[in-house]
């Protein structure tokens, strides 16, 4: 079943402007809401986004953190897909 997901930037944006608690509330809602809902492993699920605040907790600076994620995004692309299809050519 295809799900509807809107996501409205600039609702997020003027919130995380204006309220950054209502901001971070609204996101862990948000996120919550989205793994309960999911059709795949909501444990597996779970750990990915402890992870994610686990690293965000980690860094001073969002930056940091998404500089963090994106690693470890990009390792576990390496670890899942390169070995089953071989390296990619430049």
């Amino acid at each position: 079943m295809k799900r509807d997901f809107k996501f409205d930037f600039d609702y997020w944006s003027s919130l995380y402007q204006n309220a950054p608690e209502d901001f971070e509330r609204e996101r862990e809602s948000s996120v919550n809401n989205f793994i309960e809902n999911a059709n795949s492993s909501v444990k597996r699920l779970r750990g990915i986004q402890f992870r994610i605040d686990l690293e965000r907790q980690r860094h001073n600076s969002p930056m940091g953190s998404c500089l963090k994620l994106y690693q470890l995004m990009l390792d576990k692309f390496h670890e899942e897909f390169v070995p089953r299809f071989g390296k990619f050519k430049d």
